[in-house]
């Protein structure tokens, strides 16, 4: 091998072992994309095991707000209602007893209605949906600064408004449990 030949062969080994070297510390520049960082934690729901439990017993599924209650399967409100049944009062008492009985005493109520009717109509008949079921709930226990109530009217539809079906779907309450 001549000099200059053997000269530009050391080189290049030399190069291809330092750009081995490199990529092994994960250093070389624009060749490797780097990883995502990782993602921030869940919040911390701070629910005991029994707590959890009582609220899977109740059917309360769990979102990154909370977990949620809706209740219009169990209360069904009439069209341009905001009152409640005997047998709305005993589902009620039931979640409400579940609830205490657990510790769990803070609750956001939610109203909503479907989308007949003006908006300003129906953000106020969802805000006396909401106070009906709180209202019930305070008078089994609950103390009333630990619920928040809130008036959604129809901007949070879950049936289809052009179906009585999906109307009747849309009049309803949700009960929040807020991560802590």
């Amino acid at each position: 091998m001549k000099p200059a030949s053997r000269s530009l062969h050391l080189t290049r080994r030399t190069m291809l072992h330092g750009a081995a070297a490199l990529a092994a510390l994960g250093l070389t520049a624009g060749c490797a994309t780097p990883s995502p960082p990782p993602p921030p934690p869940a919040p911390a729901s701070k629910l005991t095991p029994a707590q959890v439990a009582a609220l899977k017993e109740l059917n309360f599924s769990e979102s990154d707000t909370g977990w949620n209650l809706d209740l219009g399967a169990r209360i069904a409100f009439g069209v341009d209602n905001a009152s409640i049944t005997p047998e709305d009062v005993v589902v009620l008492t039931r979640v409400a007893q579940v609830l205490l009985g657990v510790g769990i005493d803070q609750l956001t109520v939610e109203g909503h209605t479907d989308k007949q009717g003006s908006d300003a109509y129906n953000l106020r008949l969802s805000e006396r949906r909401a106070d009906v079921v709180a209202e019930t709930l305070i008078a089994k226990g609950f103390a009333p600064a630990n619920i928040t109530r809130r008036g959604f009217g129809a901007q949070r539809p879950v049936g289809d408004n052009a179906t009585p079906a999906g109307r009747l779907q849309n009049r309803r309450a949700v009960l929040i449990v807020p991560l802590k």
